[in-house]
């Protein structure tokens, strides 16, 4: 939360900032802003209130030309308080065009009160130059009337300060608190995807773990059975080398007899040819003792 009152602070300043640029002491623009922004500062925040620009006697003579403009029959008198008021609320009136104001309002209590009117002024001309042609007590008139719009133009302009002031820090204070409320959720947003990253987390590190066991049991499956494979072989070649063996020692009984049956069979031709021999040897002795 000490961030988050870090960012507020720096995101009041920043308004703060933006705002007062744009501050102007105006009637027409007050309506348009508070228009506006209704909605968005409907919320529970506190109200800001200035009550430190009220004079009571410019309060009073506004109060006063509001009602002559409202009750006033005289065109003379609502048009100068018309151009009084528009004229005030529409920014800094500057002198000269006070003076003009004070011009009319003085002109139409002249012609009010039976006196001669004011002589023409050429709007295009400077007041000093308009007021050189008045008497002294045409000057007192005027005079009076000049203090009056002053009094009249500060309050109008204190009001339109003090209404967008207290439009504006109110504003602030609905954007701080609006802000805040997103803060809080981006800051629940940000802890959930934490706590779901967490998880996927956990679970990666869980299906690892499953992995390199499912691996290892494998690779042990695959050693046992390779293992009896081998055992199995072992036994074939044993099997193998064993019934080899039962065949060589009965090719070897059968070669023994084969060989004492080819003995006999030499042994027996032997005596056939020693048999045979006997008559011919016979033969050949009679021969020759028929030769000699």
């Amino acid at each position: 939360m000490v961030d988050h009152h870090r960012l507020l602070f720096l995101l009041t300043f920043l308004l703060t900032v933006s705002k007062c640029q744009s501050w102007g002491w105006f009637f027409s623009s007050k309506e348009a802003h508070s228009t506006s922004n209704e909605n968005f500062l409907s919320g529970s925040v506190a109200e800001f209130s200035i009550d430190g620009f009220n004079d009571q006697k410019g309060i009073r003579l506004m109060e006063n030309a509001k009602n002559n403009l409202k009750l006033s029959l005289n065109s003379c008198w609502q048009s100068a308080h018309q151009h009084l008021f528009s004229g005030c609320s529409e920014g800094l009136a500057v002198d000269e065009k006070r003076s003009r104001f004070a011009w009319h309002l003085s002109d139409c209590f002249q012609k009010d009160s039976g006196r001669p009117p004011f002589p023409s002024c050429d709007p295009k001309s400077s007041m000093a130059k308009c007021l050189k042609v008045l008497n002294e007590y045409e000057h007192k008139v005027y005079l009076e009337f000049y203090l009056e719009t002053n009094s009249i133009c500060h309050q109008l302009q204190a009001h339109a300060f003090r209404h967008e002031t207290e439009r504006l820090v109110n504003e602030l204070k609905s954007s701080a608190n609006y802000a805040e409320e997103k803060l809080e959720i981006i800051e629940e947003r940000t802890e959930n995807l934490l706590q779901g990253s967490n998880q996927i987390f956990d679970s990666l590190n869980s299906i690892d773990l499953r992995t390199q066991q499912v691996a290892q049991t494998t690779k042990n499956d695959s050693y046992s059975h390779l293992g009896q494979e081998i055992d199995n072989l072992r036994n074939e070649a044993a099997e193998i080398e064993k019934e080899i063996s039962r065949v060589g020692d009965e090719m070897s009984m059968k070669m023994k007899f084969l060989q004492s049956k080819a003995d006999d069979i030499g042994d027996i031709a032997g005596i056939s040819l020693d048999k045979q021999q006997q008559p011919l040897d016979g033969q050949t002795t009679a021969l020759n003792d028929l030769q000699f």
